[in-house]
């Protein structure tokens, strides 16, 4: 008896930066990710598991066809393991997988996603699995590490003295000493062999409720 899981997740900010300090217009804010538990195959079969992480964001208001984007997904089936459009990938004790991925946003002069707010960027982050097998399980939780800026020596914006502050209220990457931040994830479990149709479920870690959209 087949089964399988399928989920859809996603979160969307608006980050500022505190000043649109003249060494940064016309460069590139770069927002760096992971994504944790990777393509997890359990069980006798596995006929098919993929997971696909992107992300789209801007710094301009009209922002119809500016859209910078940034995909990486794997995919595990009969014929073995492939990925695509991660910075790093590395497999973990238990099976899984952990990538970094980045988005690189233009920082545009005279720009900025809110009307008179040349340091506002808007940005989305989606995670999304599909698992198909007898008995399969699939995680994906993605989180920040860093928000750099890679035309300026990959410094981060604090280093220069511009603070970076979101609507959503989480504290910046950069600011963290300890664990990498979740400001937003997916995790993903079914169990095939029992005909489920599995659960998505999305952890928020210090994040406030408002400025945060998304899909449970």
């Amino acid at each position: 008896m087949g089964g399988g899981v399928y989920a859809d997740a996603y979160w969307s900010d608006v980050l500022h930066l505190s000043n649109t300090d003249p060494r940064l217009v016309g460069q590139t804010l770069r927002l760096n990710f992971i994504a944790d538990g990777i393509s997890l195959a359990t069980g006798d079969v596995v006929s098919d598991a993929r997971t696909q992480v992107s992300a789209i964001g801007t710094n301009i208001a009209d922002n119809s066809g500016h859209f910078a984007q940034s995909i990486a997904g794997t995919e595990l089936n009969y014929n073995g393991f492939s990925s695509y459009g991660w910075d790093s990938l590395t497999q973990n004790a238990d099976g899984t997988r952990s990538g970094t991925f980045h988005l690189d946003i233009p920082i545009v002069p005279d720009g900025g996603y809110i009307w008179g707010d040349p340091g506002s960027f808007y940005y989305r982050v989606q995670d999304t699995s599909d698992v198909s097998g007898l008995t399969a399980s699939a995680a994906d939780p993605s989180g920040f590490v860093s928000i750099t800026l890679p035309d300026v020596g990959n410094v981060t914006p604090e280093s220069l003295g511009v603070s970076v502050t979101f609507a959503s209220g989480i504290t910046s990457p950069d600011l963290q000493a300890a664990a990498v931040p979740e400001p937003a994830s997916l995790v993903l479990f079914g169990v095939g062999s029992l005909g489920m149709a599995g659960l998505a479920y999305r952890r928020r870690r210090g994040v406030a409720a408002s400025g945060v959209d998304h899909l449970p």
